[in-house]
This record gives structure tokens, C-alpha cells and sequence, in this order.
């Protein structure tokens, strides 16, 4: 009857999901990962969330095959020696069509990375990437999702950026999705245009 409001969003649940011990947290970023999660799941001897949002994943997100599934591990996506594009789920489509953007319009070649496990968290993998700038892209409130855990499993710099593009500190009212996310800026477009501009590219 009506778009999606602010108790269902569900952007707030990583806050609270990721303080549970013994938990294991999944975000798979297409259909095919869903089944490779599930079976992995079916396995477990604990709780076990996958987070996966409504509607259908994107067509960059399908087109990226999962690899071997390994508990704890993030996956390269795209290998590039420029920023660093974290995203999770669904988000992993405005990751590629951002890094898309910011290799036509300033030369950057980013690395995007999938973390597949947002706990237990793949730190080895956030250390092996922390001299380069960073992006989080995530369908999450940022006080409190995938930006938290990873900028916490790092060194922070004055010469890095560490930026996380989210769902701000506010609620969220009714909307379409495609509304909310130009409304706050969460399209592929503005994330590469504000991050361009943060590094002076503009």
C-alpha cells in the first residue's frame, strides 16, 4: 500500500547482530551466492544471519560469479592500484558502476572487494589494502555497519581518505528507493563525483 518507511528499512541491524558472539553474518551480492551461503550455512553449529535485500540484484552484482566460499574471507572482485571500494550485498553494484565512473572520468583503477563475511571479518585482507584511500558503499546506517568494522580493523592516516557512504545518523522517511537514494546521495554518480572531490580530482 504504501513505500517502504522508517521501522522498515532495515538499515539498523548490523548494530546489533554483529555484537552477538558466536554469531556468523553473510551478505551475499547475487542469487548464486544465496545458494553457495545457504548450503554453507545448513553446515554451521551456530546462528547464522545471510542479509540480503528485496527486489532483484543488480546486473553487475549477477554477472559476478562466486568463487570458492571461505569462511571468513572477502573476495576481490576487481584488482586495480588505486582506491579501495568495499561494498557488501547489493551494494556491490553501485561499487562496480562507481569504480566504472571514476576510471572514465579521473584514471583510477579501484580495487573492489566483496567481504562476503561481515563477522568473522576478513582484517588480514583490510591490513593488506590499509596505505590506500578507502570506500565504504553499504545499504547501512554508517554509525554502525560494515564502515565501523572495517575502519576499526585498520590504522587510520591523515594522508588516507576513509570515507563511508551510508544511510546518515537521521530516520529515514517514505519513498521509493530509487527516491531515497538521490534524495541522500547514495547513487553511483554522486558517490564518484564526492569522492573525486575529496581528492581534489574536480
Amino acid at each position: 500500500i504504501v513505500e517502504d518507511g522508517p521501522t522498515h528499512h532495515g538499515i539498523y541491524d548490523l548494530s546489533f547482530l554483529a555484537a552477538l558472539p558466536g554469531i556468523i553474518i553473510m551478505a551475499p551480492r547475487n542469487h548464486a551466492m544465496v545458494d553457495c551461503m545457504l548450503e554453507f550455512a545448513l553446515k554451521q553449529n551456530c546462528p547464522v544471519v545471510l542479509r540480503y535485500p528485496r527486489g532483484a540484484e543488480g546486473v553487475l552484482a549477477a554477472q559476478a560469479a562466486p568463487g570458492k566460499l571461505q569462511p571468513g574471507k572477502a573476495e576481490i572482485l576487481r584488482s586495480g592500484d588505486g582506491p579501495v571500494i568495499w561494498a557488501m550485498g547489493a551494494e556491490i553494484d553501485t561499487a562496480l558502476q562507481a569504480a566504472d565512473i571514476l576510471k572514465a572520468q579521473a584514471n583510477l583503477e579501484c580495487c573492489v572487494i566483496d567481504p562476503c563475511f561481515l563477522k568473522p571479518f576478513d582484517a588480514e585482507t583490510a591490513r593488506r589494502f590499509a596505505d590506500r584511500h578507502m570506500i565504504v558503499i553499504e545499504d547501512h546506517a554508517v554509525s554502525g555497519g560494515l564502515g565501523k568494522i572495517l575502519f576499526s580493523a585498520i590504522d587510520t592516516s591523515p594522508e588516507l581518505l576513509r570515507i563511508n557512504y551510508g544511510w546518515p545518523d537521521e530516520i529515514i522517511g517514505y519513498g521509493k528507493v530509487s527516491e531515497i537514494r538521490q534524495k541522500y546521495k547514495m547513487t553511483p554518480e554522486a558517490i564518484a563525483a564526492d569522492f573525486m572531490k575529496k581528492l581534489s580530482l574536480v
